[in-house]
Order: C-alpha cells, then sequence, then structure tokens
C-alpha cells in the first residue's frame, strides 16, 4: 500500500571538524569486545548556509549506539550497528529515531550512504515519525567531508477508496466523425447527469453505465437537441493506482477509448476522455472529452 511523506524540517551536522572527531563520548566495555558508546554533537546549519555549528547546549544530536559482531555460527545476523538517536532542535523541540542496519565499517562511524529511522517528534516536530540520515564522509554528496543531513517527514498510509455504489455521471465532449471533418470547437457536447454503478474488488474496478440515446443534451453551436454519446448499455473496466501524491482511477472503455480520473474531493473524481477513434462504429468518433464522478 502506498504512503505519502511530507517533509517537516531537514537538520545537520557533522561527525568532525578538520578531519578531528568532534563528539563528547563514554564507551562502555562489552563482553564479548566490542565497539558501544554514547556521544553528543551540536548541530548545524544548512549547507547554503555555510554549515556553521549551533549552540551546543540548545542544538544537538545524541546516540546510543551498539555494534554486534557476527560471532555466533548459529545467527544468521550479520554485524550490525543497533543504534537510538535523541535530537534537540531548541527548547521543547526534540525527536527520538531507532533504527538496526548492517555498515561495512569498522569504526564507530556509519559508512553507509543513507538509513531510515523509526522516529517520534515533540514541539514544533510533534508530527515527525520517519526520518532519515545521509551520510557523506568525503564530501563528494554535499561538499562537505563527514558532513550528514537528517531528513524528518510526517509518514501518512493512504488507504484504498472505496468507491462501490452509485455515483451521478456527466460527460462533456468534441467529437470529430471521420477523418476529413474539420475540428469545431463550438459543437461540445455535453450530456446530462446519468446514474452509473460502481462495483470494486481491491485495485479493481466495474461501471456499469446507461445508454444516453433519448437524454437531452447541448450543443455550444446548435443549441439543445437531442444527441447520444452511448447508445447502449456499457461495462468499463478499471483500476486504481497510487501516483505521486493522488489515486489514479482508469478505466477501459468498451471500444478504444480510455477515461482518467483523479480525486478532487472525498464523493468527487474529475478527469479526462480520450478516444482515436475511426474504427467503424457510432460510438468510435475520435474524441476529447472531460468527465465528473459524483457520489450519490
Amino acid at each position: 500500500m502506498p504512503y505519502k511523506y511530507t517533509l517537516i524540517k531537514d537538520l545537520f551536522y557533522s561527525t568532525k571538524d578538520k578531519g578531528v572527531p568532534n563528539a563528547n563520548v563514554v564507551n562502555t566495555l562489552t563482553n564479548p569486545e566490542t565497539i558501544k558508546n554514547d556521544n553528543i554533537r551540536s548541530l548545524r546549519t544548512c549547507f547554503a548556509s555555510g554549515f556553521k555549528k549551533l549552540d551546543g547546549k540548545l542544538y544537538n544530536i545524541s546516540y546510543n549506539s551498539v555494534r554486534v559482531p557476527d560471532n555466533n555460527p548459529n545467527s544468521d545476523v550479520p554485524a550490525s550497528f543497533k543504534e537510538t538517536f535523541v535530537i534537540n532542535d531548541g527548547p521543547e523541540n526534540s525527536v527520538t529515531g531507532t533504527a538496526v542496519y548492517s555498515d561495512t565499517g569498522s569504526s564507530d562511524i556509519t559508512t553507509i550512504s543513507k538509513k531510515k529511522w523509526t522516529a517520534s517528534g515533540t514541539g514544533r516536530l510533534l508530527d515527525v515519525n520517519f526520518a532519515v540520515i545521509e551520510y557523506d564522509n568525503d564530501g563528494s554528496r554535499f561538499g562537505y567531508p563527514n558532513s550528514r543531513r537528517i531528513r524528518l517527514f510526517k509518514l501518512e498510509f493512504i488507504s484504498l477508496p472505496k468507491l462501490e455504489g452509485n455515483w451521478n455521471y456527466q460527460v462533456s465532449v468534441l467529437r470529430r466523425k471521420n477523418k476529413n471533418e474539420v475540428p469545431n470547437l463550438n459543437n461540445i457536447i455535453t450530456t446530462q447527469p446519468s446514474n452509473v454503478i460502481i462495483t470494486q474488488k481491491n485495485k479493481f474496478l466495474v461501471m456499469e453505465l446507461p445508454p444516453d440515446a433519448t437524454r437531452t443534451v447541448k450543443s455550444y453551436l446548435l443549441g439543445t437537441l437531442t444527441d447520444a454519446t452511448r447508445t447502449v448499455k456499457s461495462y468499463l473496466l478499471g483500476t486504481l493506482t497510487y501516483v505521486a501524491d493522488h489515486w489514479k482511477l482508469t478505466f477501459s472503455d468498451d471500444d478504444n477509448g480510455v477515461f482518467n480520473f483523479t480525486q478532487k474531493d472525498k464523493n468527487v473524481w474529475e478527469g479526462a476522455y480520450t478516444e482515436s477513434g475511426f474504427c467503424g462504429s457510432r460510438e468510435q468518433f475520435q474524441t476529447a472529452g472531460i468527465a465528473t464522478l459524483k457520489k450519490i
């Protein structure tokens, strides 16, 4: 299922100053002997602002970490880092994150390029529940050796829309009967709303459309008249896909057209209809349309 990522804030720090470690560190003896420490560092301004140190008493990041060695032949877990961080971003604003990850480094400095963290925030960072730390040891990514960027996100699960039921369907279309006809933008036909039925199973849908042969339609060129954009009952097959930050609803027409809808409101979907046409039947004129679905 898809997720929505909302960036709350970017924070920055460095593990060294001019090649010299800059953390206050407390090491702990372990058995078997490995690397376990608690450390704390100052946060910094963003790269565009010169990556300058902030007040370390108010703006800091601390780690509690241990490298778990690969020392048990009965375990299928490789050597890993287990870490928890706490970030203070000024008074009353903090984030805690936890992660376990494999790392090819042989020291207490992380050598992977990026890691995702489960997080929890307070104060101005209350909405933070997910973090990504990007590591740049040689300076090739951000221009500062030993620099780190912490991206704080609000991560939301995007539930599948429930579309089954009765809807009002309306469409305005511009059509061309054959390849010799010159398109006329004044000859746009708008159907009256009709009741359609949508059934759904997960991301698959069926839309039942009634015929509109006897419906009154409006043409901007000819005024009110009786015409049809659909002469028989039709069944359209559809799918739901999540694209970037929204759901996309696509229906295949029963000739050679395609509907593409996006959600405008909880109970309103709007979109475009396209049909290449010229395949022999009246329904298969070349067509461009704007369609609307409104839940009843």
